[in-house]
């Protein structure tokens, strides 16, 4: 009998320290996110706060953690518009998609910002490769024209 009690404390003790050790992690990731939001390094920030939501769901998720969230993806869809950085919009995207909850007024204008800059970015891309093609084709017919 006194094993199974043994085992039982063992395994209520076990299980608060582990959530306490897991509140504590987050926390720290929390400051990391912070620490680094409040530097201006808004790629690290990101993915300290992507950390930080992964450990909570939808319901659970506390307004402080919400609102720096928030701000972080913000800011770091502006450093991503301004570097053209198309992989890091692309996972901005995904992880919306999965934390939709975190979606604002503010967010969602800036998510169109950035996605309209990213269509005509590839639209200009575009277009510039279909010149070069035209070009690369009347080239190669005048040479055609020449030789014979």
């Amino acid at each position: 009998m006194n094993k199974k009690y043994f085992t039982l404390i063992f395994f209520i003790l076990f299980c608060l320290f582990s959530a306490f050790g897991q509140s504590s992690l987050v926390n720290k990731y929390l400051e990391a996110a912070n620490t680094e939001y409040s530097i201006r390094e808004n790629e690290k920030a990101y993915n300290y706060i992507n950390i930080v939501l992964e450990q909570y769901t939808e319901n659970d998720v506390p307004d402080n953690v919400l609102l720096l969230a928030e701000a972080i993806y913000f800011d770091y869809l502006s450093d991503v518009k301004a570097s053209g950085n198309t992989e890091a919009f692309q996972d901005i995207q995904q992880n919306l998609i999965s934390y939709e909850y975190l979606t604002s007024d503010r967010l969602n204008r800036q998510l169109n910002n950035v996605t309209n800059f990213f269509l005509e970015k590839a639209k200009a891309e575009e277009e510039a490769r279909a010149q070069e093609n035209a070009e690369k084709a009347a080239i190669a017919a005048a040479k055609t024209s020449a030789e014979v």
